[in-house]
């Protein structure tokens, strides 16, 4: 969610190609396909480069974890009925309710096809992370100028809540910003709450310090649950990207930091097989 300070944003660390292509310095998007180069699985293993501290961005992964090495990119076959039951039986009712609904699209007619996992980066004073059932972590749904900043939030305990529908094109990247509203639908948001503490290693106002996972189990689960039912309205899975890397080259963030990729890999495995 938070944008890191940077010598230069947006263009200024981007360039466009005769052909239409964003020339980013991770993974380059084409703005006539609305996608970033490769297939589904070479974007998804460029967008979950792991994000480091202060924005940076490391070695992709060679492999995402069984479960969605398998899944990405493909079509999704799921007994809806039994998603439907799982959601209800999560506390879903909401998702639930929606579950028949189609997914975003942008103007020109292309369906939502990434999942953007953000963090909050809310930033605490002291030097200890706050308890993750702390009421002020756990808060849901935040506004800018009025209205909510992305189309699901997670907090620690695992609740959540659905501040615009899938359906709703909705942009909270600068990639969106940068290349206007062509791209918006594209991209579904999810937010997860996460508590930051001062690095005392760098002299100027910082909240570059995450918790280790970055993530609680609860959030993975509800996650992995968010992705499915996503997925399953969009009628293909989708690729799922970190904030931080898809928007490198139009601004710099550090979201999701510590984001544990084989925990969120086995939660999505854990609730796929029994309703295949």
């Amino acid at each position: 969610m938070r944008s890191v300070r940077a010598a230069s944003l947006g263009f200024a660390l981007a360039t466009m190609t005769a052909t239409g292509a964003v020339a980013q310095v991770v993974c380059p998007f084409d703005t006539r396909r609305l996608s970033f180069a490769g297939t589904a699985i070479e974007q998804a293993r460029c967008l979950l480069s792991p994000v480091l501290i202060r924005g940076g961005i490391g070695a992709r992964p060679a492999r995402l974890g069984p479960t969605l090495e398998r899944l990405v990119g493909s079509e999704v076959r799921l007994d809806r009925e039994a998603l439907r039951r799982k959601l209800q039986d999560a506390g879903l009712s909401q998702m639930a309710d929606m579950l028949g609904q189609p997914v975003s699209r942008t103007l020109s007619g292309a369906p939502a096809l990434y999942y953007v996992i953000h963090d909050t980066s809310q930033k605490y004073s002291g030097t200890q992370f706050p308890d993750n059932a702390d009421p002020g972590l756990n808060r849901l749904g935040f506004k800018k100028r009025g209205e909510y900043v992305a189309h699901v939030f997670i907090n620690r305990l695992g609740n959540v809540l659905v501040g615009h529908d899938i359906a709703v094109p909705w942009r909270a990247t600068q990639l969106e910003l940068r290349t206007g509203v062509s791209t918006r639908g594209r991209f579904i948001h999810v937010e997860h709450n996460q508590p930051r503490l001062r690095d005392p290693a760098n002299s100027r106002e910082n909240d570059n310090l995450a918790p280790r996972p970055g993530l609680t189990d609860a959030q993975y689960d509800r996650s992995a649950l968010t992705y499915i039912w996503a997925s399953a309205r969009a009628g293909r899975w989708l690729i799922p990207a970190f904030h931080a890397v898809l928007d490198k080259g139009f601004g710099t963030h550090d979201d999701p930091q510590n984001f544990d990729l084989p925990a969120f890999d086995a939660a999505v495995g854990r609730h796929v097989p029994p309703m295949r």
